[in-house]
């Protein structure tokens, strides 16, 4: 099909200034099938679906975000606890220097 290759936003935008110039049947009063309306629809359709999508990457980044710095507090945790049972370990006398290296 020739102008396949255009992206389909602007194709719509080039069927509905055919049709305003009227190389296309117009009805009036209009009608729900009219091919300007159905296009136009489907144009406003498509933008707020783009918007949904961006809206939702910048979510999905933000929530990557917090998750990795869940996961970076939790094994900070787990390392504190860590050294806190070492340094414990060391005061009670109970490890020897053997251990220890």
């Amino acid at each position: 099909m020739r102008g396949s290759d255009i992206p389909l936003k602007d194709r719509i935008n080039q069927a509905i200034g055919e049709f305003t110039k009227g190389r296309a049947s117009m009805h009036i009063p209009a009608e729900a099938t009219d091919c300007d309306l159905v296009l136009g629809d489907c144009l406003r359709d498509i933008e707020s679906k783009e918007q949904r999508i961006a809206a939702l990457e910048v979510a999905v980044s933000k929530e990557r975000e917090r998750c990795i710095a869940i996961v970076n507090a939790a094994r900070s945790c787990e390392i504190d606890s860590d050294l806190r049972c070492i340094r414990s370990w060391i005061e009670s006398g109970d490890a020897t220097p053997g251990q220890l290296a």
